[in-house]
């Protein structure tokens, strides 16, 4: 079993070396760029392709490692090469909010087709390569499915599939087409926002006269003790601060210090933590004053 890329990027350069280092050989990448074809393929013992039907011609798996936007020009570029390319090969992209159905094409060419997207956030070749060892993966397309959470082939496609995940010891889940969306939401929201939010919270210590690189260093056992707690004892239990103490006073300061675009973020996020509170249990009085303090249509006036 051969795995080809088009696209060498972060994510295919550093599934092609870790495949490579695991054993499983790797045929080559096309790119559009052909020295980062070229950069990839030394790094996997490979071929840089110049065209993307010799690259189809030598893989028995092609990996779309290209941005969310390109996928759709590779499918064309695909659809010109002869059916009998395609047949009992498997065609999958790593695009974490499309499903294997934006391949559809190629399914009338007689390709296997899946989404194998690793839920991690890639800055470098390096960096990935170190990540992707505990990096968790979704997969989702031709002949799969999950009973009591574990994945199941339907069919010889799906086994296939199957058999080349169990090689390249990765953990992953199998994830269901129409749910792509929601699950990349999550994982934005996870990584992305928590950015955002980090940055909000790095900025106010900016206002106080500190660096954000001091900032960061006086906020890091904070945040990595709130990541262990959540690790721990879940999302509810692990929820600290005011709203879960239900210290209405303290809110109005904190939205007395904060401009109204400060403001409409801490209300957004505050509603959030306040659902958390109400689980662990803060009195439904208490909730109300919050709720209240805490609204979108708020007067908007900075209560002291």
């Amino acid at each position: 079993m051969k795995i080809g890329f088009v696209g060498a990027g972060k994510v295919g350069s550093a599934l092609g070396r870790d495949f490579y280092q695991k054993g499983i050989a790797v045929s080559g990448y096309f790119s559009h760029d052909f020295s980062h074809s070229q950069a990839a393929a030394s790094l996997t013992a490979s071929q840089a392709f110049s065209s993307i039907a010799e690259l189809i011609h030598a893989s028995d798996i092609v990996f779309l490692t290209v941005n969310d936007d390109a996928i759709q020009t590779v499918v064309k570029m695909l659809m010109k090469e002869p059916k009998t390319c395609f047949e009992k090969k498997i065609i999958a992209h790593t695009s974490g909010v499309h499903a294997s159905n934006v391949l559809q094409p190629l399914d009338e060419l007689g390709a296997a087709l899946y989404a194998v997207h690793p839920l991690q956030a890639f800055a470098s070749v390096e960096q990935a390569l170190s990540l992707l060892g505990g990096t968790v993966f979704s997969v989702e397309g031709t002949g799969l499915s999950s009973i009591d959470g574990e994945p199941t082939a339907l069919n010889a496609a799906g086994e296939g599939m199957l058999n080349f995940m169990a090689k390249t010891s990765y953990d992953f889940f199998v994830i269901k087409a129409e749910d792509k969306a929601r699950y990349h939401a999550a994982a934005v929201i996870s990584s992305n926002y928590l950015v955002a939010t980090l940055d909000f919270a790095l900025s106010q210590f900016e206002k106080i006269g500190c660096s954000k690189a001091f900032a960061m260093k006086a906020l890091s056992p904070l945040i990595q003790g709130t990541i262990d707690n959540i690790d721990r004892y879940g999302t509810v239990e692990a929820l600290t601060g005011p709203i879960a103490r239900g210290d209405v006073n303290t809110i109005k300061k904190h939205l007395a210090c904060l401009d109204s675009e400060e403001v409409s973020l801490y209300r957004a996020l505050g509603r959030k933590t306040l659902a958390l509170a109400l689980a662990k249990g803060l009195p439904e009085t208490t909730e109300d004053q919050l709720l209240n303090l805490l609204k979108e249509d708020y007067n908007g006036k900075k209560d002291s």
